[in-house]
């Protein structure tokens, strides 16, 4: 397209589709110019972050909250930062110590040993679940008083004896036993550490007694070089002896009474629920240096329960699921049923899951962006008649790496 212009009387002819195209590639320009300043300021907004952060102290902010109980947790401390060889231990109590907050016991826990103790003794050898159901409901109503459902935060009652000696004993399986040696430091602080399984569990020596429980015969697996170290086969044998308890299952709602949650009387009931199975099966399996840990889902997606299960975290870094009392890790769970999302009973503090997790993204939003930005400028080129459709590749791109980032 042509155009005429006078200028002190002389007349010109102007090409309008170069003068468009010249000026459209400045444009163009302009733009990308202010799009590396953008960069710029984001990347230097990055590196200021991340050098300058103030990571919460969780440690102190814990012993805080411990009150007048916080000479115990810093005795424990002490105990390990005082000689260099216990340097993960150290780490271990820190661990802990950090996410202590947010796990309860009983406040008045000689009530429910009472109860237990009568619980160890009872008669359960008639096999009518009906009659079984009445001696326990009956036993849950002799101890039932206004104080037994009081709680008070773990924080404030652990004393530095039974952190110490869960901290050695879970220790020494991790470092000296068989079956946990693909475990690393972070995993062996979720899978063999906790100090329990289950809220209001009694904070007793369960690891010590535990370990003699389910005398499953491990020895056996030393014979054979693909077994000997196997965390799957040794969680394999302990599963197939809790199986031979045959207990039964039944809904908690089912029964009324006090919920059992000490180790030694769960192995006497004849009966349970599948959180009591899990819980047993974390206990006796951590104890002998088995890398478990309890999964579970709120709600079934086919019936108005929830459910829980086990996990083993197998030496190729496998999580294999199987369920305490009715099957063995690989063997089908449930598998006529629709099965629902699963939640992972961790020890870590859920505002450290979702910072880390809200900066993470933040920052592979951002990255995924920049890297969009430097492909336009790497594809675009305005002096094509393809321009548009690079274009229109680049918006699908982004689409792209945010649909990825989000997932």
């Amino acid at each position: 397209m042509w155009f005429r212009f006078e200028r002190n009387g002389t007349s010109c002819r102007w090409n309008y589709s170069r003068v468009r195209q010249r000026t459209g590639h400045k444009m163009n320009e302009n733009k990308m110019t202010n799009k590396i300043k953008t960069i710029k300021y984001l990347c230097v907004f990055l590196l200021f972050f991340s050098c300058h952060k103030q990571q919460p102290d969780y440690l102190e902010q814990a012993l805080i909250l411990a009150g007048d109980n916080r000479s115990e947790l810093e005795q424990v401390l002490s105990h390990y930062a005082s000689n260099p060889v216990d340097s993960l231990k150290y780490k271990a109590a820190v661990f802990l110590i950090e996410n202590l907050p947010g796990h309860y016991s009983y406040k008045y826990p000689e009530l429910l040993q009472a109860y237990y103790a009568e619980l160890d003794t009872a008669d359960f050898s008639d096999p009518d679940y009906n009659a079984n159901k009445r001696i326990i409901e009956q036993i849950s109503a002799g101890h039932e008083t206004s104080k037994m459902n009081k709680t008070v935060e773990d924080i404030r009652i652990i004393t530095a004896n039974f952190l110490i000696d869960n901290i050695d004993r879970a220790y020494d399986v991790w470092q000296y036993g068989e079956w946990a040696t693909h475990v690393s430091f972070d995993e062996f602080c979720e899978y063999i550490l906790p100090y329990k399984g289950a809220e209001q569990q009694p904070l007793d020596n369960w690891r010590e007694y535990a370990k003699n429980m389910l005398k499953a015969d491990l020895d056996t697996l030393h014979y054979c070089d693909l077994y000997k170290n196997s965390a799957f086969q040794a969680a394999t044998v302990v599963s197939k002896e809790i199986i031979k308890l045959n207990r039964l299952f039944y809904p908690f709602d089912g029964i009324r009474a006090i919920p059992v949650k000490d180790v030694r009387t769960l192995t006497k009931l004849p009966f349970g629920t599948c959180e009591d199975y899990a819980l047993l099966a974390s206990a006796v399996m951590r104890s002998k240096g088995i890398p478990v840990m309890q999964d579970y889902t709120p709600q079934w997606p086919f019936q108005a329960l929830s459910h829980s299960w086990n996990i083993v975290l197998t030496n190729s870094g496998k999580n294999v699921i199987f369920s305490a009392g009715s099957t063995n890790p690989g063997e089908l769970h449930n598998p006529d049923n629709k099965m629902a999302n699963r939640a992972k009973s961790v020890w870590i503090q859920y505002p450290k899951v979702i910072a880390t997790g809200v900066i993470a993204a933040l920052t592979t939003v951002i990255a995924m962006w920049v890297s969009c930005i430097f492909t336009q400028a790497a594809t675009s080129n305005p002096s094509t008649a393809k321009l548009s459709g690079q274009k229109k590749s680049v918006r699908l791109t982004k689409k792209r790496w945010l649909l990825m980032a989000t997932r």
